[in-house]
């Protein structure tokens, strides 16, 4: 009776986490939709006064200069040293200006009245700072770049993949040796010399997107969403489905946390230094760091509460700086069948079973059998 309340209560708390999740969401998409300012970083040109956008006429000007000079120049990187020569900066002040952030105030439809959700723009209670004519002839310039189809592949984890370090965006960059071009995802803050304390700061992007393009093929045979197999879709369609699925990727010292809805998951992933990058290499043998870490806390948790070193699941929360629903998922653990946990210790799990798919354990030891050992096959 004690583990049908614990599952109980579990499910419940998790259920009304998904249900503020959800009611926030469709709370922004309306108001998006009704053309309000909803946060976030403030564009250049604009200020805020009572949740609402108001022209800041002296940023204004910088922005429409953006947009002439652009139209004249034809290329944001040469747009951005022209910029920082002429003493420019951007909404932080002290922030010189980047191609990307060329990029983000010329394609940035808050400019022409509209506020943007997902792929959805929707008309502004703002007034305007470029004309709508203006706008469409910068974007229609933007799409007919020859170096838009060229060699640069593009960024996959675009917006998703983070610094543990710092909680800073990571940013694709590139490098040429030998006429070969090397892809590295490096952490923003090292890039502006603002310092992060990450000894992975550089990592080779293309073995970080192999793992999440795993972690999203394994979700995507649950996927509701899903219109025919993996192997049969083309790339582009394997990407869409991906953004959809991944919700973060966090670079740690010895390996990545994916963020998906039904959880996270840690893949551990040795970090090598060679020429003063970091390459990403798979760990030896088949132990599951992340299994054993959490077996091992669920046990010491389910003992330290046993003993009263804590009286309640808050109380431990607060001296680990671990969530509740956390430390209920990990506390689930200790219902593993002894041959599960053995397995876990021993590095003799099935080499797919990751953290995120015990979330749900069935109540009888041979059912977790059946459950878990499936997903080797």
């Amino acid at each position: 009776m004690g583990k049908f309340v614990q599952t109980v209560l579990s499910g419940a708390a998790q259920l009304e986490r998904e249900m503020i999740v959800e009611r926030v969401k469709n709370k922004i998409a309306t108001s998006k939709e009704q053309g309000l300012w909803m946060g976030g970083t403030l564009p250049l040109g604009y200020d805020v006064k009572d949740k609402e956008l108001i022209i800041n006429e002296k940023e204004a000007k910088t922005v429409k200069h953006i947009f002439e000079r652009y139209m004249e120049l034809k290329s944001m990187a040469a747009l951005a040293r022209e910029l920082n020569s002429q003493g420019y900066r951007t909404k932080a002040r002290f922030d010189i200006f980047k191609k990307a952030t060329v990029r983000r105030i010329i394609t940035n439809p808050i400019y022409v009245g509209k506020i943007r959700h997902y792929e959805k723009q929707y008309e502004g209670k703002h007034e305007a700072i470029i004309e709508e004519e203006k706008w469409k002839k910068a974007q229609e310039l933007i799409r007919n770049q020859p170096y838009r189809k060229a060699k640069y592949e593009e960024a996959l984890l675009k917006g998703i993949i983070k610094c543990k370090s710092c909680n800073a965006n990571m940013t694709l960059t590139y490098a040429k040796k030998e006429n070969k071009r090397y892809r590295y995802y490096v952490c923003n803050n090292h890039l502006r010399g603002k310092g992060c304390e990450s000894i992975n700061r550089t990592v080779i992007a293309g073995e970080v997107e192999k793992e999440v393009m795993k972690r999203a093929e394994h979700l995507y045979k649950n996927w509701q969403e899903k219109a025919e197999e993996w192997k049969n879709l083309s790339f582009r369609k394997q990407k869409e489905a991906m953004k959809k699925l991944i919700k973060g990727v966090t670079v740690k010292e010895d390996g990545i946390v994916v963020s998906s809805e039904s959880g996270e998951i840690f893949i551990p992933m040795g970090l090598k230094k060679k020429a003063n990058k970091c390459t990403v290499v798979e760990p030896e043998g088949k132990t599951n760091n992340a299994l054993l870490k959490a077996v091992v806390r669920a046990h010491l948790w389910k003992r330290q509460l046993e003993e009263g070193k804590y009286r309640s699941l808050k109380e431990l929360s607060i001296k680990i700086n671990i969530g509740t629903r956390r430390i209920q998922q990990i506390l689930r653990l200790n219902y593993l069948a002894p041959k599960i946990k053995e397995d876990i210790v021993n590095g003799r799990q099935p080499s797919s079973l990751r953290l995120a798919d015990l979330r749900e354990i069935p109540m009888l030891w041979s059912e977790q059998v059946e459950k878990f050992y499936k997903l080797a096959s």
